[in-house]
């Protein structure tokens, strides 16, 4: 039996300041069982002479789950909050195997990075709370009173507790006491005047050093509502939620608490946004009513709601599919956009203003070539996704089972199978359809008439829509001299006449009863479909990419450098593209289409753990 050799760590690069003050390097450890976890330790370079052997460690991320025999990655900790945040420390790795065994790498000088407080009283709490934290010596013995255990008695001993404190906890009682004296005549924000006295007041009952240490997070929040309002509590929750998302991405957690901290994130962004607009108003901007000349610019240009929504959709597609690895890139990107956000007086009229407001009240900027396209993709999938179900349908019918037991996969229930989303029925889309000329309903029935009617008559009203789509990319075509002769909406008219061709084919063959014929036509036909689904996909990318090409043209002076402002306006982030996020959806939906029709048990095993991966 082998030794169980004690882990290896070391720093792949020098820890430097990154963004945001947090403190940035890449290591790389190993072990011949297995890493369970990795720390920074962090000591004093000139520790105080009450505690020269205090060292304090922080959790350093692992990629992945603990127990790997090798690995490596880039940290990002935020240790402004420490309370050595500022000095000259020493800083070394320490891994740890499972057997509880240690091993360190070499330790290197370094500052922790403090954050920068301007606001005067937001620095006067931040120094109360670092003078305290610092202290290491303990409190001196308080001496007995028995006398105070009779009835009636007062225990005077009591109010003399800041006198047995060590010196930084009396130094730092001494400054909260200073700060807020008379405090009502130049505190403007009472909740922070009480805030500190309230601190005051813990310092003063304190009995021991770990009493006293409780005042740090009441000045911690106190000192960054000072120095930056309501934008820091909003600031706190996006970078919990963004934690939260990161960490379950991370650990691969399950899809329906990815889901649930994917919305926590996304209102946590609005939220943040919303803050950040307040403030700005505050400082003087113009109000939303007033939004044309408001926006939120960076680098010359304006992040618009579109741009927004765009992001995170992506992120949602992203953490759906699986791509647990470009959501977490994603993830960060997003939040650095956010934090670096700055809203200044625009130079146009017209402005994309904030996430989900749209100038002049309409609902979206897009083109409108790009618009149609986009709309004809959305129907396009919605008859893709019949036609999988169709497909499934058919095939349960030709083994005797009951149709339906097998297509509904999760996030396909009975709403999208009866039809109205195809064709956007109710309010907003499906009125605006319902004027352009009744759509499928010339054949008679309801469009997609979902899962109800017999299989040929659902195939038979799958046919119509991809009719009624060829209808509507023929008629919306290009106008003018450039465009004459060309078909709208980018759709490929031989590919839908083909798909047309597979339709009715299926529908034949399910009207004879032979649904073995069937499923051959009916899988060119999705298989087309798909095919179509992904062209277009490109073309939205295309479009899009050219427009944002022109917009971006004049951001910049002759020298590279932005024209105004600074920061980042998003165009940095990189959202995957429409077609591949559509392939990875058509992969995802494929692998669920087989493993519900695999007979054999060792194929639905292998194919149950590549869903799993997903």
């Amino acid at each position: 039996m082998l030794p169980d050799e004690v882990p290896l760590i070391a720093f792949d690069s020098s820890p430097v300041p990154g963004e945001r003050d947090q403190v940035e390097f890449k290591w790389k450890a190993g072990d011949d069982y297995g890493v369970t976890a990795v720390e920074l330790a962090i000591r004093l370079r000139t520790p105080h002479p009450a505690a020269p052997e205090a060292e304090d460690r922080v959790p350093v991320p692992m990629p992945g789950a603990p127990g790997a025999k090798e690995l490596s990655a880039t940290a990002q900790l935020d240790l402004t909050r420490h309370r050595w945040a500022g000095l000259p420390v020493d800083v070394r790795l320490v891994a740890r195997d499972g057997a509880g065994q240690e091993g360190f790498s070499e330790s290197l000088p370094f500052i922790l990075p403090e954050k920068l407080f301007l606001d005067p009283l937001a620095q006067a709490a931040q120094e109360a709370r670092v003078t305290v934290l610092r202290e290491p010596r303990p409190y001196a013995e308080l001496p007995k009173n028995e006398s105070a255990l009779t009835d009636g008695a007062i225990n005077a001993a009591a109010t003399g507790r800041l006198d047995a404190a060590p010196e930084g906890v009396r130094q730092a009682a001494l400054m909260l006491d200073s700060v807020t004296y008379r405090g009502e005549m130049f505190i403007n924000d009472l909740g922070a005047f009480m805030g500190l006295r309230m601190a005051l007041s813990t310092l003063q009952s304190a009995g021991t050093k770990a009493e006293a240490d409780a005042v740090e997070p009441l000045l911690w929040a106190i000192a960054l509502k000072l120095e930056h309002g309501s934008v820091a509590d909003a600031r706190a929750r996006l970078e919990a939620a963004r934690a939260a998302l990161e960490r379950a991405l991370r650990e691969g957690a399950s899809e329906e608490e990815i889901r649930r901290l994917m919305e926590a994130f996304r209102d946590a962004a609005n939220e943040y946004l919303a803050a950040k607009m307040a403030e700005a108003m505050a400082g003087g901007l113009d109000g939303p009513e007033q939004q044309q000349d408001g926006q939120a610019q960076a680098g010359g240009d304006s992040l618009g709601g579109q741009d927004f929504e765009d992001m995170l959709n992506a992120l949602q597609d992203l953490t759906e599919t699986g791509a647990a690895e470009q959501a977490r890139q994603l993830l960060s990107d997003i939040t650095n956009l956010l934090e670096n956000l700055e809203f200044q007086r625009g130079q146009g009229q017209g402005g994309d203003g904030m996430p989900g407001e749209q100038a002049d009240g309409q609902e979206n900027d897009l083109p409108p070539e790009e618009q149609e396209l986009t709309d004809a993709m959305r129907r396009l999938s919605e008859i893709l996704r019949e036609q999988r179900q169709l497909n499934d349908d058919t095939l349960a019918q030709q083994r005797g089972e009951q149709p339906g037991q097998m297509g509904e996969q999760p996030g396909e229930g009975s709403e999208q199978g009866q039809g109205g989303d195809m064709e956007g029925q109710g309010t907003g889309e499906g009125q605006e359809q319902g004027e352009q000329g009744g759509g499928a309903r010339e054949g008679g029935g309801e469009p997609g008439n979902g899962r109800g009617g017999t299989l040929a008559e659902r195939q038979a009203e799958l046919g119509r829509l991809v009719e009624e789509l060829a209808r509507r990319g023929g008629n919306s075509g290009q106008t003018g001299e450039e465009g004459a002769g060309q078909p709208g909406a980018g759709i490929d008219e031989e590919t839908l006449e083909a798909i047309l061709d597979a339709q009715r084919r299926a529908e034949r063959a399910l009207e004879g009863g032979n649904e073995g014929r069937a499923i051959l036509d009916q899988e060119r036909a999705t298989q087309m479909l798909s095919e179509l689904s992904r062209d277009m996909a490109n073309q939205i990318d295309q479009m899009r990419a050219n427009r944002m090409g022109e917009q971006g043209q004049s951001s910049n002076d002759p020298l590279g450098r932005p024209l105004t402002g600074a920061g980042n306006d998003g165009q940095g982030v990189e959202i995957p593209s429409e077609s591949e996020r559509q392939r990875a959806k058509d992969i995802l939906d494929e692998l669920r289409r087989r493993y519900e029709q695999a007979e054999d048990e060792e194929e639905r095993e292998y194919l149950r753990r590549l869903l799993e991966r997903f």
